[in-house]
């Protein structure tokens, strides 16, 4: 089983402060600064997640941002207090089918991964 590789994932203290970093990547069209920042699966996962991010991900991503600011979608949110992932859209949701996971550390949230699903 993969492993969290969370030495290199930023901590954010806040749902705001999480959905303001990630617009603020995609809107400066940034893929590869928001793959260095999660805490994905270990790199010997069976998949090349940066290319499949970039090429799959992150210009639905991108699109969705267009449409609706996700700053304002999920303004007075905040993550949970009793559970340790927590998750941003998923199936056929407010993001359509973009499903953007948090996981909880010790020093707070972390993002997990952001992936499209069927």
């Amino acid at each position: 089983m993969a492993e969290l590789s969370t030495a290199t994932a930023l901590r954010f203290a806040s749902l705001t402060q999480a959905v303001d970093y990630i617009c603020s990547k995609v809107e400066a069209g940034d893929p590869n600064a928001l793959t260095a920042s999660m805490a994905g699966l270990h790199p010997d996962d069976s998949y090349d997640y940066t290319r499949y991010f970039e090429q799959s991900v992150f210009p639905k991503l991108r699109e969705r941002q267009k449409d609706e600011c996700l700053r304002a979608l999920y303004t007075g949110r905040e993550f949970p207090t009793d559970q340790a992932c927590f998750k941003l859209g998923g199936h056929d949701s407010e993001l359509g089918y973009i499903n953007i996971d948090f996981v909880k550390l010790d020093d707070g949230w972390a993002l997990q991964r952001i992936w499209v699903c069927h």
